[in-house]
């Protein structure tokens, strides 16, 4: 759980023939949490101890006494937490289930930890050579344009790309050449091939979102353009304007003055993906459009929580010189501020909210915008609601009579709150987040006190039932429920 999202872990319980959880108690809990404590101090079972006092806590339910223990997720730093004494042993929670790494994942994880940026590796036996002068010459020109009097445009190809970060004098090692940033912002499909074996982009254009096999329109790799990230990007942000439901227009620069809100937003997604994907990983980038909306995929795991990204303010790119040089170009510029600009745009739209989440057993991040409207998504009696009373919180769910009193943080029946989730995920699969925003309570309560025991009553399904865990995990009344 530290070296995915963290989790709970709830001793005291047993679990019955049919999968249901019956609270079974702890005779001697003092001893249980004696042990835990010792266990946790111990280097040779477990590499660092994340918990605190505060994170331990016991309960009694039905004169039973049980114990609550709190998995924080482990940060960056700290990761990978690993067990007796070997640092080989290291699991990640994937659905209900415990999954052991594999060596070259536990490496990258260890490199994560030690390097800020990945992408100022000095490459041996990589040169100019390796370049697309092209390349080069287009980045000059949109450098010129974003800003006419840049002194490092006075210089040499070898000069500017000293000053950019793509060559480096490694002075500790002393070893001089072609970065990791240089090889994959301008070089050859090829080459870079050479240094990164599983380097794949990918962008299609599908009519429906759900069908991989067909697609409209597609760029790849396939050797009539030279392959790099900045050709793909160059690519790319042009074609994310069609079938747009706000609509706007590129110059020949990429760039519009007064753009809108919702085309900064999908270029900033852009750009997100290719700053902070792991390309040492085995997945593919991917960006996928469709009439739906688009799916943005970039190999390796996200660096911060969920919750620190949605919060904003804070930034810890993977790859900061490929960062910095698109934000010479004016693109992304603003580290930290990235993903809430996507959230402003969409929010204005009143589109569903983007959904953001990693995969530990595939090692990639995925990015969700779908743009359809809240109306399409939550029932309409609601959806009215929550346009007319959006700064009520308390009267969100007044479009449902039969649960309008649940809505707010005051205690209800749980039939009647249970019985209005139902109502709100008939048809339609909702978040915890969505759920709780409806009937103005946590989603911390939603999550724990309702949507917990109605998946294991079956009166809800899970929209990925095979990743039960997953952050944006959504949720739908069943069939036999309705």
């Amino acid at each position: 759980m530290a070296n995915t999202r963290g989790g709970q872990i709830v001793l005291g319980l047993k679990e019955e023939a049919d999968g249901t959880l019956v609270v079974h108690g702890i005779e001697d809990v003092e001893r249980v949490e004696r042990e835990l404590w010792n266990l946790l101090q111990n280097r040779q079972k477990v590499s660092a101890n994340l918990l605190s006092e505060a994170d331990v806590v016991q309960h009694v339910i039905d004169a039973k006494r049980i114990i609550v223990v709190h998995v924080p997720r482990a940060t960056r730093k700290q990761r990978p937490i690993y067990l007796q004494g070997d640092w080989t042993q290291v699991y990640v929670r994937v659905g209900d289930g415990d999954r052991r790494l594999d060596v070259e994942r536990i490496r990258r994880m260890l490199a994560d930890a030690e390097y800020d940026t990945r992408d100022q590796r000095v490459l041996p036996k990589f040169g100019l050579g390796d370049l697309n002068t092209d390349s080069i010459a287009a980045y000059r020109n949109l450098l010129r344009s974003n800003s006419p009097g840049h002194p490092w445009l006075a210089d040499s190809d070898q000069r500017l790309l000293e000053k950019l970060g793509a060559w480096r004098h490694d002075r500790e090692s002393g070893e001089e050449g072609l970065t990791s940033a240089g090889l994959l912002f301008f070089g050859q499909d090829t080459s870079i091939r050479e240094a990164f074996p599983y380097y794949f982009l990918d962008y299609q254009e599908r009519p429906d979102l759900q069908d991989p096999s067909r697609w409209l329109d597609r760029i790849t790799p396939d050797g009539t353009w030279s392959g790099n990230l900045f050709d793909f990007f160059r690519r790319v942000i042009p074609r994310i304007k069609s079938d747009l439901k706000v609509p706007f227009e590129l110059d020949a620069d990429l760039v519009r003055k007064d753009e809108t809100h919702v085309s900064e937003a999908l270029r900033e997604a852009v750009v997100n993906a290719l700053i902070h994907a792991d390309y040492d990983g085995r997945t593919s980038l991917q960006i996928v459009q469709s009439r739906e909306g688009f799916v943005l995929r970039n190999p390796g795991m996200l660096r911060l929580s969920v919750e620190e990204i949605r919060q904003g303010g804070r930034s810890d790119c993977r790859n900061r010189t490929l960062q910095r040089m698109l934000a010479l170009l004016g693109f992304g510029e603003q580290a930290g501020s990235g993903f809430s600009r996507i959230l402003r745009a969409w929010r204005e739209q009143n589109w569903v909210e983007p959904l953001i989440s990693d995969d530990a057993s595939g090692d990639y991040t995925l990015l969700r915008l779908s743009n359809a409207s809240l109306s399409q998504s939550l029932p309409q009696s609601l959806s009215q609601s929550l346009s007319q009373t959006a700064n009520s919180p308390q009267n969100l769910a007044q479009g449902l009579p039969q649960t309008s009193t649940v809505a707010g943080e005051h205690w209800s029946p749980r039939e009647q709150v249970e019985t209005a989730i139902l109502e709100l995920c008939k048809g339609r699969f909702l978040t915890v987040r969505e759920i709780a925003t409806a009937l103005a309570r946590s989603s911390k309560t939603i999550r724990q006190n309702y949507v917990t025991r109605l998946v294991a009553d079956g009166r809800l399904e899970l929209r990925d039932p095979d990743n039960p865990t997953i952050p944006d995990q959504a949720y739908r009344t069943a069939e036999r429920s309705q």
